[in-house]
């Protein structure tokens, strides 16, 4: 056998599949959570968008403890079971326990108003986050420890695609449930027991697959002796495995403590591994870039769902179709975005994607403003047909309807009229959305990684997720504040700046973009 080839090339694709289920199961709670929490928060119990905002960054600031505390701590796990499992079957056993209060509490405080039911709501909402930072990078870890380190990148788009699947899953669920007022009381208040119920269920479900088809021990040991000669893996020091709070997995060029990270072709380093003047510059535009679409992307996943039923009279079920349609088109794109950046290099792709993203987010915001003008010009028409005296004056109580509409935010005009800003158009503006993101999320970490090392890829994988995750933690609160003082039409305005404040940065970015480290088929989907 020549030296660094596995014994074994082809990846077990149905033992990948069994594992990705757990991720499955994750990224399904991820989409319920930043569906449902916002409309909750603000509609239930009349919290302002930037108190809410401050709730929805807690999964990340608690992220940034929690998630390398228990990767590490299911690094020393010693239990027959697995390394991993245990954490798995206790953080879902509880997630799925704690996330059944939830709807409990939204629907008793709306009938009865009462304080009590809000704090324990709040204090259950953190005890769930608490649950499902005790298992996530655990079972991100999984699929590393089960798979030889050459297989990784296509064990990791596999795990990513499970991920989706969950996503889309919830989303059409949540579309064929939700589109209509079956589950709205005479309240306008919106009963999500049902959701809640079949996220559990599905979480349940792909325990169970992971617990009785996953032989973790058995086979981590098997993916050992699969590895060439000598290349048993060892851990990273300082690297750590991690899941965002939409989550989306550690992409394989990060190994995070349970293996080493995988060896690529790197930019040229010193031998103290301190990075060049000229590349270190590199290195913080593109950290830079990655906080500031973060803050852009986030921003949307965030509050979308209230944007579309403030301003587009949606239901979340209706708001979920417009998802489902992003989340397609980001697999759609995947491959695509691979072999482009072969062609063109990572930072045009990159930059490419960020103009998509622009676009897109533009789209959005000035055909909303256009539609909505258009509706307020047609109903005032029509009220002052209806309303006008017979002397051709207006009196007080006519007035107030025709000031709404006139000088009102989306808010005060939906309670004269219900807005139909929404055109089935949008879904193209949809599908762009998800386009862009993927030209984007394929080439950005590899671009960071080649600016280092060998032996830091997991240390710049942490300095990659502390960006992201610091822009997650601060753009729930900003966007809210926006939203709050600004009026809701503003959010994908504040993603397009955003987006476009990342391409100015990325346009400083001069190294990491070598061709032959980027994810090729199976590597997004990388042929089996």
């Amino acid at each position: 056998m020549e030296n660094g080839e596995i014994k074994n090339e082809k990846l077990n694709l149905p033992q990948t599949i069994k594992i990705g289920f757990a991720f499955l199961a994750i990224s399904a709670f991820w989409q319920l959570y930043n569906g449902v929490i916002p409309p909750i928060l603000t509609n239930t119990f009349g919290m302002s968008e930037t108190s809410s905002g401050v709730i929805m960054a807690m999964d990340n600031i608690l992220a940034l403890i929690m998630l390398p505390l228990f990767g590490t701590l299911s690094d020393r796990c010693k239990s027959p079971m697995g390394r991993r499992k245990p954490f798995i079957l206790v953080g879902t056993i509880a997630a799925v326990a704690l996330m059944q209060i939830i709807p409990l509490m939204d629907n008793q405080y709306a009938a009865t108003g009462l304080v009590g039911f809000k704090v324990a709501f709040i204090v259950v909402l953190m005890l769930l986050l608490i649950a499902m930072g005790t298992y996530r990078s655990p079972a991100v870890a999984l699929m590393p420890d089960m798979t030889p380190k050459p297989l990784r990148s296509k064990g990791n788009a596999i795990i990513n695609l499970m991920g989706a699947l969950g996503a889309i899953i919830y989303l059409i669920v949540t579309a064929l449930l939700y589109s209509g007022k079956l589950f709205m009381d005479e309240k306008g208040h919106v009963d999500y027991t049902l959701l809640f119920v079949i996220v559990a269920l599905l979480m349940i479900g792909a325990l169970l697959v992971v617990m009785l088809t996953v032989k973790e021990p058995t086979q981590a040991e098997e993916a050992v002796t699969m590895m060439p000669d000598g290349a048993a893996p060892e851990p990273v020091e300082g690297a750590v495995v991690e899941a965002m709070s939409d989550g989306t997995p550690v992409p394989s060029t990060s190994s995070g403590t349970v293996a080493e990270a995988q060896a690529e072709p790197v930019e040229a380093a010193p031998a103290k591994h301190k990075l060049p003047k000229d590349v270190r510059k590199s290195f913080l535009f593109i950290l830079a870039s990655i906080a500031l679409w973060f803050m852009s992307y986030n921003a949307i996943d965030t509050w979308y769902t209230n944007y579309a039923g403030r301003v587009w009279g949606m239901t979340i079920g209706s708001a979920s179709a417009c998802l489902t349609v992003t989340t397609v088109g980001m697999i759609i794109a995947f491959i695509p975005a691979a072999h482009i950046a072969v062609k063109i290099g990572r930072k045009k792709t990159i930059i490419v994607g960020l103009i998509l993203e622009v676009v897109s987010t533009l789209s959005a915001f000035i055909f909303t403003l256009v539609a909505d003008s258009l509706q307020r010009k047609a109903y005032l028409a029509q009220i002052t047909q209806n309303t006008l005296g017979e002397d051709g004056i207006f009196g007080v109580a006519e007035m107030e309807p025709v000031t709404s509409i006139l000088f009102g935010t989306y808010e005060e005009a939906n309670a004269v009229y219900v807005s139909n800003a929404f055109h089935p158009a949008m879904f193209a503006v949809f599908a762009l959305l998800g386009i862009g993101w993927a030209l984007i999320n394929v080439n950005s970490l590899p671009m960071v990684v080649d600016m280092c090392a060998d032996s830091d890829v997991g240390k710049y994988t942490g300095y990659y997720y502390t960006a992201s995750m610091a822009a997650q933690i601060v753009t729930p609160v900003l966007a809210g504040w926006c939203l709050r003082h600004l009026g809701y039409f503003s959010l994908f305005l504040y993603a397009a700046l955003f987006m476009g404040a990342a391409i100015v940065t990325m346009w400083f970015v001069r190294h990491g973009d070598t061709a032959h480290n980027t994810p090729k088929g199976l590597e997004v989907f990388e042929e089996m």
